[in-house]
């Protein structure tokens, strides 16, 4: 049986986020997550490492732009 490895993150709203997708753009890694109580709750985060932790960030209005495009086409199976 395959094992398979499950990230979690708990966002500033202390819910519990899974990821259900990575992506690396202009060598960035960025997240697509999903709350673990209602998967109509998810979002998008960039990784950021700061004194050695990482963190995850929002992002403004362009770069979301760029990442959900890249998300929903690989979704589609263009990517």
């Amino acid at each position: 049986m395959e094992q398979v490895e499950v990230n979690v993150f708990t966002l500033d709203d202390n819910k519990k986020y899974e990821v259900l997708d990575r992506i690396v753009m202009d060598n960035n890694n960025y997240y697509f997550l999903v709350n673990e109580q209602d998967e109509n709750d998810c979002c998008i985060k960039k990784q950021i490492i700061k004194d050695g932790k990482e963190y995850l960030q929002s992002l403004e209005e362009e770069e979301f732009n760029k990442v959900i495009n890249i998300f929903t086409n690989k979704f589609k199976g263009k990517g």
